[in-house]
């Protein structure tokens, strides 16, 4: 039985969708030959599907609304991209005040009927005929795709201020898909971009031709409508901005996709009119004169790899069965096992024509110079000559390669998903701390059933003193609660427990730090305040299989409190942190007598391991450098390369030793073959695949960047874990920088 993936192709009126085009659609890459017995329902689902995809329009989330009522003009603008997987949906907000001077929150809050998803509010002071502009993040964790937002002052909401919200909807199969934001004035063609997605997904899984046709996530917004904070980039995969718009944003609107881009995002710069290692305007509007990690060279593209999909199509199975994939309603194939040609009369002809002229005039340039690539931190920059858009789909699919679905799809990149249960939760849980003892709990309860009642009324039946038991009962269920009361305190205490993981990454030259912190916590009794971060800081909780969020709130009107509902008492709770960071320390490095390094630690935290590679690829090690001490380093041998390698393995991402996997709720061998579950991995995501990478290279003795190093840290790098107390257990944290 097919199950079709939930259709997410709604259409939106609004002024900016980012549409497809109706004339034409491209063909698609034929890449799976049904069962016989499905032809005659195919045929039938086809016709349908095709007709669908010629007037589709590319998902259109969010609405641009203005409210008037008590002195107030509330213009609210939703439209965005991403989200399906986790992230930041941003609501950007403009408020008018013609009256007296108030204080307004501002509260987005899930309908019932529609699932859950975080109660959100902030908080603002704004002054007698003053205009203020704000966002409020909202975080993509529950089920819900639709909310309401309303404005109330002094806790009474305000009539005639409220309004529908429209979310992104969690993705229902499994299946990650590229979230596309275009930033321009005008309205974009995206149609290509999302055919050449289908084809890619249609690659990687030939049965789910009949799904992709139904799912888009492209979106553009107007330059003015841009937030300020990245972390209200973080649910998207790729940004798009011509480079006249880019060049005429705010400083810190330009700022905030970089830093978004550092994290490791892909923006695509197009229109920049030159090659990009000859754009001195593009080199300055990306500062890339100031990084370290970042190759000296722009990258470019590699003609050879773009396939013309519309045309050479492959056959599976020595079939053919091309057709059911045409977006036109002729086509120009052959059924092969029942001889039925198309396209053969003149009408189908002369659109067939007609398709391949508007595919020729649309379709990029093939050369070197069509797009260049370079790395900015974590994330990487795609300058393009002209304008890609519209494209077509061979061309765009030639991009999407080039850029590869580690890095395009927001769950793979991340390793979680913030929507759906984890896998890997069982693979990062705190050492001692397992969960409820079933079975010891079953006994005492039944001892305690047994003490309090037959055998407290038969002794004292016995004693003729039946009447104690108004006594007794309360004094043995009072010894009883103490008891397991004081047992949770000898065994967990009243403060929070964790489990960290972090990976801090250091441009010295840049003056940029970005950290991402896998973090566990177990609260014996939860903070009366729940967690409070940074609002620069992107928190993704991470739920275990077959569990999701339930309930929660957000205060972002002085920070980013995680209140109730985040953090509960003797649960066991994860998130993934990411924080992107102003960093002054650094390491001074510099040769020194007989052939070894000097090592300055500027930094504000003690090395226990560290790793250098200098200018000329040679590698030095040394141990125990304290923060604002200096240390001679000399060439690393094989025995401290060996020693050191050793520390980074500690504690992997495995059930910590002393775990009964019996005891943590799930079986595992239950999901080993599960695709869905193994392709969301924290140990494959972005960052620790380039922590691996480095140690990979400097084990195999093969060339590393130069003028880097890696450290092992005794304590949390300056990263954000929301509480002022924790108390550690296996915990890791990694430093790699470039000087």
């Amino acid at each position: 039985m097919m199950v079709m993936r939930r259709e997410r192709a709604q259409v939106k009126k609004g002024p900016l969708s980012c549409r497809a085009a109706n004339g034409y659609a491209d063909a698609r890459n034929s890449v799976y030959t049904p069962p016989n017995s499905f032809r005659a329902v195919l045929a039938v689902f086809v016709t349908v599907a095709v007709f669908h995809v010629q007037v589709r329009e590319a998902h259109a989330t969010g609405s641009e609304k203005t409210l008037r009522a008590d002195d107030l003009v509330v213009t609210i603008d939703s439209i965005w991209a991403g989200g399906t997987w986790g992230g930041y949906y941003p609501v950007r907000m403009q408020v008018t005040n013609r009256g007296r001077a108030r204080t307004l929150t501002f509260h987005i809050s899930a309908y019932e009927i529609h699932g859950t998803l975080p109660d959100v509010r902030r908080t603002i002071r704004i002054d007698q005929n003053a205009t203020a502009r704000f966002e409020i993040p909202v975080p993509m964790v529950g089920t819900a795709s639709y909310a309401a937002l309303t404005v109330s002052e002094g806790g009474r909401p305000l009539s005639g201020l409220t309004a529908e919200l429209d979310f992104q909807p969690p993705e229902a199969d499994g299946a990650a898909r590229p979230a596309l934001l275009v930033i321009s004035p005008q309205q974009v063609d995206c149609s290509a971009f999302e055919n050449a997605i289908d084809t890619m997904t249609m690659d990687e899984d030939p049965r789910s031709y009949y799904a992709v046709l139904m799912s888009t996530d492209s979106q553009f917004v107007d330059p003015s409508l841009l937030p300020d904070q990245w972390i209200s980039y973080s649910g998207l995969d790729v940004v798009a901005v011509s480079m006249e718009t880019f060049a005429n944003l705010p400083a810190e609107k330009r700022s905030a996709i970089i830093k978004w881009v550092e994290s490791g995002g892909s923006l695509i710069v197009f229109a920049v009119g030159e090659r990009a290692s000859d754009s001195q305007q593009l080199s300055s509007l990306l500062g890339v004169h100031r990084y370290s990690m970042t190759d000296p060279q722009w990258q470019q593209s590699d003609p050879a790899e773009w396939i013309d999909i519309e045309v050479n199509r492959p056959q599976h199975d020595g079939s053919s069965f091309d057709c059911y994939m045409s977006y036109s309603m002729v086509c120009d194939c052959t059924f092969s096992d029942t001889e039925e040609s198309c396209g053969e009369t003149d009408q189908e002809q002369a659109e067939l024509q007609r398709q391949k002229e508007i595919f020729t005039a649309n379709r990029w340039r093939l050369a070197r110079d069509v797009f260049e690539s370079r790395p900015m931190m974590l994330g990487q920059v795609y300058a393009f000559k002209e304008d890609p858009f519209p494209g077509t789909s061979s061309d765009w699919r030639w991009f999407l390669k080039s850029v590869g679905s580690a890095r395009l799809n927001w769950p793979q990149r991340n390793g979680i998903s913030s929507r759906t249960g984890n896998f890997g939760f069982y693979e990062f849980l705190i050492p001692g701390i397992s969960t409820l003892p079933k079975q010891a709990f079953l006994i005492l309860i039944t001892l305690f059933a047994i003490v309090i009642g037959p055998i407290n009324y038969i002794w004292l039946l016995r004693r003729g003193q039946l009447y104690l038991l108004v006594l007794t009962i309360p004094t043995i269920a009072l010894l009883t609660s103490l008891s397991l009361f004081g047992y949770s305190i000898v065994a967990h205490g009243f403060g929070v427990k964790s489990r960290m993981r972090s990976i801090t990454v250091l441009d010295q030259s840049r003056r940029a730090a970005i950290s991402t912190t896998r973090m566990a916590l177990y609260a014996g009794l939860a903070p009366t305040n729940g967690l409070s971060f940074s609002q620069d800081s992107a928190v993704f909780p991470i739920w275990p299989l077959n569990y999701e969020f339930n309930s929660g709130s957000v205060d972002w009107t002085e920070s980013q409190a995680l209140e109730s509902g985040w953090l509960r008492s003797r649960t066991r709770t994860q998130f993934v942190v990411q924080s992107h960071r102003d960093e002054r320390g650094r390491l001074e490095i510099s040769p020194s007598a007989d052939d070894r390094l000097e090592v300055a630690n500027g930094l504000a935290w003690d090395l226990d391991s560290l790793i250098i590679v200098d200018d000329n690829g040679t590698i030095y090690a040394g141990h125990r450098i304290n923060a604002n001490a200096t240390a001679q380093l000399g060439r690393a041998d094989k025995t401290t390369l060996r020693s050191i390698f050793n520390e980074f393995s500690q504690y992997p991402l495995e059930v910590p030793e002393g775990i009964n996997r019996s005891t943590i709720g799930v079986r595992f061998d239950q999901y080993a073959n599960n695709d869905s579950y193994l392709s969301i991995n924290f140990d494959h995501s972005l960052l620790e695949l380039t922590l691996k990478s480095f140690l990979a290279s400097l084990q195999a003795g093969t060339p590393v960047r130069p003028r880097s190093y890696i450290a092992i840290l005794n304590e949390p790098p300056g990263i954000d874990v929301g509480l002022d107390s924790v108390t550690e257990r296996a915990s890791r944290h990694f430093l790699l920088g470039y000087y």
